[in-house]
């Protein structure tokens, strides 16, 4: 059994290439993120058995990320 433990975030993206993050834009997102996160569901997706020990929020981003 992997047990991957720490953070599950939501994550949003710029969706332009030219790296400006100081001005208003167009962003993308959200989407289910953080290193831990996608290790357990790697490891999943690949046939390990796998868990994650995480905290999420009592709002609509912890709500998708529990989803």
């Amino acid at each position: 059994m992997i047990l991957a433990v720490g953070e599950a975030l939501m994550e949003f993206r710029r969706s332009t290439a030219d790296g400006v993050l100081v001005v208003p834009g167009r962003w993308d997102g959200p989407f289910a993120s953080g290193a831990p996160a996608i290790f357990a569901s790697v490891a999943a997706r690949l046939g390990a058995p796998a868990a994650l020990g995480a905290a999420v929020g009592a709002d609509r981003f912890g709500d998708a990320l529990v989803e």
